[in-house]
């Protein structure tokens, strides 16, 4: 769990990107070793459902490979609520 502190509260509104590793299946199929266009062509959805909230709201807005990134690296774009309280957690 990492503690945002008061300064998250210019984050209200803003989107996140989350990094993780082994994205499992993907649609279109990924191949091992491939790297994902950086320019964003060739991105790739997760089969598998992800979940995201920040203050109890569902706020992903993108889940799937990242740009620039070997395949097995997943992206999830996570929107931080325009009410959320600055000082909120997060956890993982």
């Amino acid at each position: 769990m990492v503690y945002a502190g008061d300064t998250c509260a210019r984050c209200q509104g803003t989107v996140i990107s989350v990094y993780k590793t082994g994205e499992g299946l993907t649609t279109p199929a990924g191949v091992t070793g491939a790297i994902t266009p950086a320019d964003g062509s060739g991105l790739k959805n997760l089969v598998a459902a992800v979940s995201a909230t920040v203050g109890g709201l569902s706020t992903f807005e993108y889940t799937g490979s990242a740009p620039g990134m070997v395949a097995g690296i997943a992206q999830v774009n996570v929107r931080i609520p325009v009410n959320a309280q600055s000082g909120f957690r997060f956890q993982s």
